[in-house]
């Protein structure tokens, strides 16, 4: 199936917009160039590339004019702090995507019969808005990050492929380790099962989030979450600041009381 696409399109604000000018601030004409040949290189291969040491000397090479894969590696560092690249897809993937280049690439493909996007680097917020859109779980996925053939229960865990081996470790060290996890924490389980590996960086963030809002608190955005098909950690994060907006204001709503049902709530993250 086809994914990438020849065309897309160049907001007119483009040159002024802040992340940009700051690029254009440090690395001048440079790294203007730069960020539109990584532009083509996603929107070529389809809403996202994978980037490592090799891409940016490649992409170095293609641009000439004595560019080095340091200074395209900067350059990429810059466009991740100031948010042109998503900051947490690239730590956890390492990835160069946003979720504008995700609209801009579903606009693209609006008329294509069907559009498929890795539900774990999906950045669109309603993608249940997008007839042809059909994301991908992660057990379909076949870049050895899969874990949802992983069944954890209180009394076993169970690794259905002989041979899996996760973020290189082997079946006994993960199995040790999930062992370790389920014991501190039945939230770091349930994300395990639903929405996919824990990383240090997701792993420190839930850790924050089960600090401050409490194990069964966080359990249960991320139940909500996966009852909405959203599996995206800041989208949790929303439901559990939403949830202790209402609570700061005693559950009272344009000064008349009113119970929370967290099944519909909050409505501006649907």
């Amino acid at each position: 199936m086809k994914k990438g696409i020849q065309y897309f399109s160049m907001d007119v604000d483009f040159f002024t917009d802040s992340k940009i000018q700051f690029v254009d601030a440090r690395f001048g004409a440079k790294g203007i160039v730069i960020t539109i040949r990584l532009l083509t290189l996603i929107y070529r291969q389809g809403y996202y590339i994978t980037w490592n040491d090799d891409e940016a000397f490649l992409l170095a090479k293609s641009v000439g004019d004595n560019v080095t894969a340091s200074l395209v590696s900067d350059v990429v560092q810059e466009l991740v702090k100031r948010g042109f690249f998503n900051e947490e897809l690239f730590n956890s993937f390492k990835i160069l995507t946003s979720r504008g280049i995700q609209e801009r690439y579903l606009e693209a493909c609006k008329r294509r019969k069907t559009v498929e996007m890795d539900e774990r680097y999906l950045l669109y917020e309603r993608p249940e808005k997008i007839p042809n859109l059909h994301v991908l779980p992660l057990c379909t996925q076949n870049d050895g990050k899969c874990i949802r053939d992983v069944n954890i229960s209180d009394k076993n865990v169970y690794i259905s492929d002989e041979n899996v081996h996760v973020n290189g470790q082997s079946k006994e060290s993960k199995v040790k380790k999930v062992n370790k996890e389920r014991k501190e924490s039945k939230t770091v389980l349930f994300y395990l099962n639903h929405f996919g590996d824990v990383n240090p960086f997701i792993g420190a963030q839930l850790e924050e989030l089960i600090d401050f809002h409490g194990d069964d608190e966080v359990e249960g955005a991320l139940k909500i979450a996966v009852e909405r098909g959203v599996r995206k950690l800041n989208y949790v994060k929303g439901i559990l600041n939403s949830k202790e907006r209402d609570a700061n204001n005693g559950g009272y709503n344009n000064g008349a009381r009113r119970e929370v049902d967290w099944d519909m709530e909050p409505d501006e993250l649907r």
